[in-house]
């Protein structure tokens, strides 16, 4: 029953998207540091990994987050680029993104971010976490997702059916039941270092120091 309602709220969502709007200079902002590949017509848009780094890095970082969790936003716009500095980018450590989503508007950006062209869902989450504000309380959230897939490579029918696509929905819910099957999953955001569980974010220097003691023993 819970399940069924959840698709009904979703699909409502769903229902009440408009027309892209125009480029802002702050999307163009976002995006300009990465290679622009749009989806081909046609293109199947099929659930994609979204990793940060280099995948042989000796520490993973497996981060669950919310795309409507405000303590997710704070990580990915204080902590994360601090943790990009000072170990993704020297391939130290690799984080892997894992939705789970806390209401409909979540799922629907989840969904979105999944099917973005290949390399291009970090910028994705980027925008949606930077921006949370200003699409999570509009009168149309949707409208603004909508802006953001475009500039991430997407067209406005692919948009759509991306949204509509059950087997993306259900990829996304599969990996969310699973965290909370195997990992007890509890609030958002949780983090595992290898293996060392997070619960919330704890700021840089916390992390960091977990981090440190598991590249010591690498």
């Amino acid at each position: 029953m819970l399940e069924n309602l959840q698709k009904i709220i979703l699909l409502a969502i769903i229902t009440s998207i408009l027309q892209f709007t125009p480029e802002t200079s702050l999307i163009s902002q976002e995006i300009s540091g990465e290679t622009r590949e749009d989806n081909k017509e046609g293109e199947e848009l099929a659930y994609k990994e979204i990793i940060y780094g280099d995948i042989n890095a000796p520490v993973t970082i497996f981060e669950y987050a919310s795309l409507t969790c405000n303590h997710c936003a704070t990580f990915h716009t204080t902590v994360l680029p601090k943790l990009k500095t000072n170990y993704i980018d020297k391939s130290l450590v690799k984080l892997v993104y894992r939705d789970y989503p806390l209401d409909g508007l979540a799922m629907a950006g989840a969904m979105l971010a999944r099917c973005a062209p290949k390399g291009r869902g970090k910028a994705m989450l980027n925008l949606l976490f930077s921006q949370q504000m200003k699409w999570v309380t509009s009168n149309n959230p949707i409208e603004p997702l909508k802006k953001y897939s475009k500039f991430a490579g997407m067209n406005e029918k692919q948009v759509d059916t991306c949204l509509k696509n059950e087997e993306m929905l259900n990829s996304v819910r599969n990996e969310q039941e699973k965290a909370n099957n195997l990992y007890k999953i509890k609030s958002t955001p949780t983090f595992f270092i290898d293996g060392v569980k997070i619960e919330g974010n704890m700021g840089f220097e916390y992390m960091s120091k977990i981090i440190d003691e598991k590249l010591s023993k690498n």
